[in-house]
């Protein structure tokens, strides 16, 4: 009898990542989808991009994800933020964050987070929940 010490249900990216962040600290995790995970790679099954923040790809390098994307992932440099409703202009009031607002680590400005393709983030995972 196999023995686990966490099941998760589900390998969409919350689960996959958690699986691998939990397997990397040396616990025995099983993973179950109704969905292969080779399937889920498929480019025409996601053409989304993620918004990951800082803190985010920290935990996605402790898990053994980040290393193994495919492509690069490209810095936020700057975010805007506006209001509006569908068919009107946009408030004149918003937010706007540049360069010059980033936050500083060891005396460097660094990004306020990364865009990630879905397919690119899916590969890495399958790449690493083979690996453990």
């Amino acid at each position: 009898m196999r023995q686990v010490d966490i099941c998760i249900n589900g390998a969409g990216p919350v689960g996959a990542t958690l699986a691998c962040r939990l397997a990397a600290s040396g616990l025995r995790v099983l993973l179950i989808d109704r969905s292969p995970l080779p399937g889920m790679e498929h480019p025409s099954l996601d053409g989304r991009a993620y918004a990951t923040t800082e803190g985010s790809r920290r935990m996605l390098v402790a898990a053994g994800i980040w290393q193994h994307l495919p492509s690069p992932s490209q810095p936020i440099r700057s975010i805007t933020v506006s209001d509006g409703r569908p068919g009107e202009p946009a408030s004149p009031h918003g937010l706007r964050f540049g360069p010059e607002d980033a936050p500083i680590e060891n005396g460097e400005a660094t990004p306020f987070g990364w865009m990630i393709e879905a397919r690119d983030l899916r590969a890495a995972l399958n790449h690493a929940l083979a690996t453990h």
